[in-house]
């Protein structure tokens, strides 16, 4: 049937994407924030780097994150119209 995911495992490839976002968003929610304190130890642009990624870089992956996600999503809104 035309437009029917589960019969080209369009359901499958669907459903990769919010898993892995869930696993990178807790991995970069949990596992930096406990790093903070050994992070802390180097210095960047005066900053110390737990703080840094804790206050900065890990709000910049969240985004990252989004963006890489719609694309994906969009691109393959798009594959699925272009097929037969």
């Amino acid at each position: 049937m035309r437009g029917n995911p589960q019969s080209s495992g369009g359901v499958q490839d669907a459903g990769r994407l919010p898993i892995v976002a869930l696993l990178l968003w807790a991995l970069l929610a949990f596992v930096v924030p406990s790093f903070v304190q050994a992070l802390n130890l180097v210095d960047v642009l005066a900053f110390p780097l737990g703080y840094y990624l804790a206050a900065q870089g890990v709000l910049l992956a969240f985004v990252a994150i989004g963006v890489v996600s719609a694309r994906w999503q969009d691109r393959r809104a798009v594959r699925a119209a272009r097929k037969p």
